[in-house]
């Protein structure tokens, strides 16, 4: 009876403890020794904490096969690269409703496995750093992205396959992500004089709601639901889990926010004259860090060609002058009140200069709670995952900065560190080049963010992830493979990164001279997948 007993013991461990029920068992596995150049001691302890805070979601598996009761069961995430359908949103539909239990597990165990479909390869932990990249990535919205299509989930709720990726977040030209908004969609049901009529009718209907109930959130639920599990997966997936760093950069208001637990009013030095200063609109100022029009509209400056003297200010007088506050220019530019019209006015008619300053003010109010409502969602899935009760927040002591660093890493690739790591299977000639070559790409785009960068690129194409390892360089740990492709006749052809070994493989004839290697470095990593095995 004692032995039944033991063996009872052993499957219930295995299959709660890999299904993630027990979360002592998720905190001293799923979570290995984080160092980082940055107050690592410090650091581990923060990642420690959120841990012991992580409570997994019980799942209920009603059943009679003993079988499938006691024995483990493996979670697998299978996601389809080329699809219609975000990794993103993939990711989502497989914690949420394939295998829940798969969001508990030990992401770091050899009972978690990530698969693409339709291609080759075993998850020995490259497929996951990967698939921890690409997560955030398929959501951002492409540079000179024009296609409307794209931004339905934010504009209309429809978030699922709808034939075309969807986007949740964009890039400011600082390189830091922020939600797509609402208002900035133009959706085909507001054109056309019919449309015209609809939009009418739901302005009335939205504003008869907001006298009566109060007012009313403009984000379509299903959006909402995207961006609280987009705050889910940050804390389970870059803090939880020490796989890898998020391959971009969230708005220092995002993780001032994610800090505060609530939407924190981001501050901004006074820039316009006392009477010219509109409150919500320096709420916008901060998170552009530009007083452009492109940026604030009406309440960007006349004119500025952004010369300063000595003292840091800007020569142009027209600076310092909000757009509202000139005659000639506002009525050039001919603006119709829209859904911001207040009564006794039409939609459709045109905003007089004298309630310019009233314009810019409703206008700057509905932009700033097009930011603030997505961020809201944010925090609330963030402080799911990591709760107010967690020890992670006394250590942070309200420091933003330390939580950016816990997500985001460093994005700065110290080549030096990383060649003490290489394992070596070249001549010294090649070595030579090699290392020439990485620190030729160390000094380009410093200036851009991880995933533009050529050296971080290279990264990502032998180790699954843009930035050095949570973890640090260790030891042999990088694999640097000179090899003779058999079928190219010594050409120079494109390098092979495979990731489960942190190896790069690069044919011999490429590492003649450091030009027509940096020449295939450029072209092996330009395509997506391109080189993985």
């Amino acid at each position: 009876m004692a032995v039944l007993r033991l063996l009872w013991m052993i499957a219930y461990v295995a299959l709660h403890g890999a299904s993630g029920h027990r979360v002592q068992k998720v905190a001293v596995s799923d979570q290995r020794v984080a160092k980082t150049e940055l107050g690592a001691p410090e650091e581990e302890e923060m990642r420690k904490e959120a841990v012991k805070s992580f409570k997994p979601p019980t799942v209920w598996m009603p059943t009679l096969d003993l079988k499938k009761l006691f024995m483990h069961k493996a979670s697998r995430v299978n996601l389809h690269r080329n699809s219609n359908t975000t990794i993103f949103e993939q990711t989502r539909n497989a914690f949420e409703y394939e295998d829940p239990r798969a969001w508990g597990a030990n992401w770091t165990g050899l009972f978690f496995t990530v698969n693409f479909t339709n291609e080759k390869g075993v998850d020995s932990f490259g497929l996951r750093k990967e698939w921890l990249s690409l997560v955030l990535q398929s959501i951002v919205l492409p540079a000179g992205h024009s296609d409307k299509t794209g931004l339905q989930c934010v504009s209309s709720g429809k978030c699922g396959d709808e034939g075309t990726p969807q986007y949740l977040l964009k890039a400011l030209p600082s390189g830091e992500l922020v939600p797509i908004s609402v208002e900035e969609v133009e959706t085909s049901e507001q054109t056309g004089r019919i449309g015209s009529m609809l939009k009418f009718a739901y302005d009335a209907y939205d504003l008869a709601y907001e006298r009566v109930l109060g007012e009313k959130e403009k984000l379509p639920y299903a959006a909402r639901m995207r961006f609280q599990f987009l705050g889910k997966w940050l804390a389970r997936a870059h803090i939880v889990t020490d796989l890898g760093f998020a391959p971009m950069g969230l708005h220092r208001v995002i993780y001032q926010s994610l800090v505060a637990g609530y939407v924190v009013t981001p501050q901004t030095p006074s820039f316009y004259s006392e009477e010219d200063t509109i409150p919500a609109c320096e709420k916008l100022a901060a998170i552009w860090r530009r007083r452009s029009p492109q940026e604030l509209q009406s309440y960007g400056w006349l004119s500025c060609d952004e010369v300063k003297d000595h003292t840091g200010k800007y020569t142009q007088a027209s600076c310092y002058k909000p757009i509202f506050r000139d005659e000639m220019m506002w009525n050039a530019l001919y603006l119709a009140w829209g859904s911001l019209a207040p009564d006794g006015a039409k939609a459709d008619d045109t905003v007089p200069f004298s309630a310019a300053r009233d314009f810019t003010e409703r206008r700057c109010e509905q932009s700033w709670k097009a930011f603030e409502e997505p961020v809201k969602y944010i925090v609330q899935g963030f402080r799911e995952v990591i709760p107010s009760t967690s020890g992670l927040w006394k250590l942070l002591d309200g420091k933003w900065q330390k939580l950016s660093h816990l997500i985001e890493g460093s994005s700065e690739v110290n080549v030096d560190e990383m060649l003490k790591a290489v394992s070596w299977t070249c001549s010294s000639e090649e070595e030579a080049v090699i290392i020439e070559v990485l620190h030729d790409l160390q000094k380009q785009g410093q200036d851009l963010p991880p995933v533009k960068r050529q050296l971080n690129k290279l990264l990502r194409f032998f180790t699954g992830s843009f930035k050095p390892p949570v973890e640090g360089w260790k030891k042999d740990t990088v694999e640097f493979t000179c090899v003779n492709p058999g079928y190219t006749g010594g050409k120079c052809v494109p390098l092979v990164g495979k990731t489960c070994f942190n190896e790069l493989r690069i044919p011999r004839a490429c590492c003649k001279d450091p030009a027509t290697l940096k020449a295939m470095i450029a072209e092996s990593v330009v395509s997506e997948g391109f080189g993985y095995d």
